[in-house]
């Protein structure tokens, strides 16, 4: 059996219109809406970062206005705002208690690291203090604190949610890795690249949806680590300028921080989120509250039904096309590179002809109904299958052939 080109042209064809109508999707037609989305999302944004944005304003401020001489030391009086911070924002309730709990653990997960990385001379702090441990001033573990308080805020102020997570103990087992190595690269091979490469091999599906203002909008998780990664990167170079540490090539004059850094907050972020995520759990696109399934998670306007003996396929403009188990020749998945954009999984069924049949993305609706049927049947291919999840080309693969 062999899968008819125009077939599987025709079957992706279908998706695109899908992705397509997602991408169209505005609160508003027209600009007037996109720009309100658009102010909304960084109103909310900003008000995720309030920990962090109140912090840097605490470094800045001391930075130019703190007197010399001060009875009390500039990093004390940092840390003393720290607290005050914290405790304000449990007071008003800006973080539960819950939150507060992971973004402490967060907060001694730095300071061990930062005891550390002073000694093995990667950076220091300048100035003198009384609130210190080692050459650690307190106010230190804040700024982790001020990361792992906005990843738990913009997680829970855009309601996110996820298509595509891993199992959850790959991440634990991903970030403890990250942390050792953050550690261990003083005396063993530096394994970040390696590091990478994981977090992009567990990750690359994984979508995370948020919402802006009524609607969910998605983006691949692995572009939005990126774009915090980078907003952390020019808090760090507002904290270096403001001489709240500094890195041994500023000690004569204030440069900017090397690029090479954003990777290393781009796997220190990952701990700060797996942190979060066992608080606030990973959850599937819900369509029971505001949206319907297609502002969600689009490959659900596909209806896929197991009756009997018949298989249906409703697509997303309501055609069906319907096939009997007992007529089916061959089942296969194809794969394209479309990911994770799209719907890059597509389950493929053949008649007696070798023509295709029915057909339906990955997510359709009543999908799951399917598998528990089909993965039981003898000659069933589940190392196909399991190559074919795994899949980021254009490729086939027959999972069952009569």
């Amino acid at each position: 059996m062999s899968e008819p080109a125009s077939g599987r042209v025709g079957a992706h064809s279908r998706f695109h219109t899908v992705r397509a109508r997602l991408e169209a999707m505005a609160v508003e037609p027209g600009p007037r809406g996109w720009f309100l989305e658009f102010l909304v999302f960084g109103f909310k944004q900003g008000w995720a970062c309030l920990f962090g944005g109140l912090m840097l304003a605490l470094l800045l401020g001391t930075h130019f206005f703190w007197p010399e001489g001060a009875a009390l030391h500039r990093y004390d009086a940092i840390t003393i705002g720290a607290i005050l911070i914290q405790l304000g924002m449990l007071a008003s309730r800006l973080e539960t208690p819950k939150e507060a709990l992971v973004i402490l653990i967060f907060h001694i997960v730095g300071t061990v690291m930062e005891l550390f990385k002073t000694a093995a001379g990667s950076w220091q702090y300048p100035e003198a203090s009384l609130l210190h441990i080692g050459a650690v001033p307190l106010f230190s573990g804040f700024m982790y604190a001020a990361v792992g308080s906005y990843i738990a805020r913009v997680w829970r102020i855009f309601d996110f949610r996820y298509t595509g997570y891993p199992p959850a103990w790959t991440s634990y087992a991903l970030a403890a890795a990250i942390y050792i190595n953050f550690f261990a690269h003083h005396w063993l091979y530096d394994m970040r690249w390696f590091l990478f490469a994981a977090t992009a091999l567990l990750f690359w599906r994984c979508q995370v949806w948020f919402r802006p203002l009524h609607v969910h909008r998605r983006m691949p998780l692995l572009l939005g680590w990126g774009m915090v990664a980078l907003f952390i990167w020019f808090a760090e170079n507002i904290g270096t300028f403001a001489r709240a540490w500094s890195y041994p090539n500023q000690d004569d004059v204030w440069e900017m921080v090397g690029i090479e850094k954003l990777g290393s907050w781009y796997l220190l972020m990952i701990i700060s989120f797996v942190l979060v995520s066992l608080v606030q759990r990973p959850k599937a696109p819900d369509a029971g509250k505001d949206e319907a399934a297609s502002d969600l998670y689009p490959e659900s306007l596909w209806v896929v039904t197991i009756e009997d003996d018949m298989l249906t396929v409703t697509d997303d403009k309501g055609v069906k096309r319907a096939i009997a188990l007992s007529a089916l020749s061959g089942i296969v998945i194809a794969t394209d590179d479309s990911g994770p954009w799209g719907a890059d999984v597509w389950w493929l069924f053949y008649d007696p002809n070798g023509q295709l049949g029915p057909a339906y993305p990955q997510g359709a609706t009543g999908e799951r109904l399917v598998l528990d049927r089909i993965t039981q049947w003898p000659g069933f291919d589940h190392s196909a299958m399991i190559a074919a999840m795994g899949s980021t080309k254009d490729a086939t693969f027959t999972v069952w052939r009569k």
